[in-house]
């Protein structure tokens, strides 16, 4: 239980700061990565898990990656995606099950896709917050699992 309460309060830190400033220091995204490799899970299903998902987040990037180099834009990172939210989705790789990892990606991306427009209506913005949004969701996540109402 300790590791979620010190991998929640770095995710609010990363939420602060991503809405703030538009960057996120390395020490909160090191916590999550700490925390989860000592959350307690099998060693070996800690192995697996984890080399699954980052195969899983190293796919869905090259995909990304010749998404945009197929439209003839050659730059993702830093104009498109940061790498500290890239740093981000690395962590919570070591957090999640292969499937619900998935399932944040998608449920996080749509969320900040929706705000995104939602924001982008009432007035101009650039750039999306994707580390706060990240980081909220997985805080949600594991109260709804805390409650019972889901089962990560």
């Amino acid at each position: 239980m300790i590791w979620i309460c010190i991998a929640a309060l770095a995710c609010i830190w990363i939420a602060v700061e991503d809405i703030h400033s538009r960057e996120i220091s390395i020490w909160p995204i090191l916590l999550i990565a700490i925390s989860g490799a000592f959350q307690g899970y099998d060693s070996w299903m800690f192995a697996f898990n984890s080399i699954f998902n980052l195969g899983l987040l190293l796919c869905i990037l090259l995909s990304l990656k010749g998404f945009y180099w197929l439209k003839g834009e050659y730059t993702l990172m830093d104009e498109k995606l940061g790498w500290g939210d890239v740093c981000l989705l690395v962590a919570f790789a070591l957090w999640l099950s292969p499937e619900w990892f998935l399932y944040f990606f998608i449920i996080t991306n749509v969320i900040a896709l929706t705000f995104t427009l939602i924001v982008k209506w009432v007035h101009e913005v650039e750039t999306v917050p994707l580390g706060a949004y990240l980081g909220l969701v997985f805080v949600g996540l594991h109260v709804l699992n805390l409650f019972s109402l889901i089962h990560l």
